[in-house]
């Protein structure tokens, strides 16, 4: 025989699901809300596979654009450049998070460092291109309506029929009431969401070059389990109000009262806030700033002479020579490189600055995330799906990276006399010596430990409301 309270917890679920999907009014909520959520997962997922054959496409030509070039010398080619593009994640289908507001394309040349280019958002009006409309925001954003409309109603059914107190009187636990009524949501509303979960099986079907299988896995199941924590917050805190609150309109208008702060209010103040506090420059200022900075340096001639005397001293004692014409390189290549450090130099110190403001904004985030679950929810998403600010973080340290690398393995050929050939053969074989971009996407670990607080606020989320769902005694009205 099994336990009351588990008797109890099985009648009260077959009881809830059976009288929700009698519903008329219920079960065309959840037609709805599982035919939109459903279009916007194809037309989501139509977009961005679209859009990650064409960066391959793009990176593929510009390959071979650069394998085919018929520059004379090496240092040439270093201003010449080449073009990488940032590639896609395989779950930007599910939530694109930031990857809209930031450029895809980045040229990369010697002395400069390019702003990413390109956004993948056209100038039209496309509300399918716009983030609001992923599956991954909607199931934040609408998943708390619907849980608030099907919990008034299975709570208020009760209460104003009379029911609940007749089922208390027979000695079923409170708890295992609330527990029922909240695993037939819970249970309704992961039915309904199928259409955007489909997106995870996607990538199984396709090679990803840049996320192992396990990788993909472990970022998959962890998204299904904060969504489930963020859904049992949710639940617990519209059971919970609904059977403190006399009338199904009183619980309504305090639980929309509630999302509407939370999910709308906070994480707008957080932003502003975050903004407000610590702002950030644009990236023309940013541009103009290390242009004015490399200029200035190189316009010094004091400096200059300063900082080519200093190389030549080194070259000397170096090479165990007299004389700057008895030195078995080039040196105009040798100050190439010595340059091209120095300027390096000054970007990396503009980009601490920038880089410790971003932080400061992301731990104003942070903290506001324990006021929202909406925030926390997002923020997991996100990263877990490779898409939020530091991922494209990640890609512009690695593209500087490789800028640093092709320029500096240029400038070394360049000093050491080595040409690119006479024949197309000969160059091509020359311009393959420097490697190809591989981008390259965070672990799921690191993913993990970005989110972390994220990760703690959804829990602590989906504990505190659910235990106050299984503490809260009803009240009854005094009609009934």
């Amino acid at each position: 025989m099994a336990h009351p309270f588990i008797s109890a917890t099985l009648a009260t679920f077959q009881h809830e699901l059976r009288l929700l999907l009698r519903d008329p009014f219920c079960v065309a909520l959840l037609i709805c809300f599982c035919g939109g959520l459903a279009w916007a997962s194809g037309t989501s997922q139509f977009q961005w596979r679209a859009f990650a054959i064409q960066q391959t496409e793009r990176q593929a030509a510009a390959r071979e654009a650069w394998l085919s070039q018929s520059t004379e010398n090496a240092h040439m080619a270093t201003h010449h450049g080449q073009t990488v593009y940032k590639p896609v994640s395989p779950l930007t289908g599910f939530d694109p998070g930031s990857v809209s507001e930031f450029g895809s394309t980045l040229f990369l040349q010697s002395h400069h460092q390019s702003t990413a280019t390109n956004p993948p958002r056209r100038d039209s009006v496309d509300l399918n291109q716009n983030e609001a409309y992923s599956p991954a925001v909607l199931l934040a954003l609408m998943g708390p309506l619907l849980i608030i409309i099907l919990g008034i109603a299975s709570v208020a059914r009760e209460k104003e029929g009379g029911t609940l107190s007749i089922l208390l009187t027979t000695g079923a636990p409170w708890p295992a009431i609330m527990l029922g009524k909240s695993l037939t949501i819970l249970l309704i509303l992961w039915v309904v969401a199928l259409p955007a979960f489909w997106l995870f099986a996607v990538p199984w079907f396709e090679t990803q070059p840049l996320v192992s299988a396990v990788d993909l896995m472990v970022r998959e199941l962890l998204i299904l389990l904060t969504l489930v924590g963020y859904f049992v917050g949710w639940i617990g805190l519209t059971l919970a109000v609904s059977a403190k609150s006399e009338s199904s309109i009183g619980s309504f208008s305090v639980l929309i009262a509630l999302w509407s702060t939370l999910v709308l209010i906070v994480p707008r103040i957080a932003g502003d806030t975050a903004t407000y506090v610590s702002p950030l420059p644009t990236k023309a200022e940013i541009r103009l700033e290390k242009e004015s900075a490399v200029q200035k340096a190189n316009q010094s001639s004091v400096e200059r002479t300063r900082l080519n005397q200093a190389l030549e001293a080194r070259l000397l004692k170096e090479f165990q020579v007299d004389r700057i014409e008895d030195l078995p390189i080039d040196l105009a290549g040798a100050q190439m490189i010595d340059q091209e450090f120095n300027t390096n130099r000054i970007f990396d110190k503009i980009d601490e600055r920038v880089s410790q403001a971003t932080e400061r904004q992301n731990e104003i985030l942070q903290q506001f995330q324990f006021t929202s679950p909406y925030l926390a929810i997002r923020a997991v998403s996100s990263s877990l799906s490779a898409t939020d600010r530091s991922h494209h973080i990640d890609f512009l340290n690695t593209a500087e990276q490789h800028r640093r690398q092709f320029v500096n393995e240029l400038n070394t050929a360049e000093m050491k006399r080595t040409s690119p050939g006479n024949s197309a053969e000969e160059r091509r074989e020359f311009w393959a010596q420097v490697s190809a971009f591989q981008p390259n996407f965070a672990s799921s670990f690191e993913a993990i430990k970005r989110s972390l607080s994220a990760l703690i606020c959804v829990f602590i989320w989906a504990i505190t409301m659910g235990t106050a769902a299984f503490l809260t005694p009803p009240q009854f009205s005094r009609v009934s």
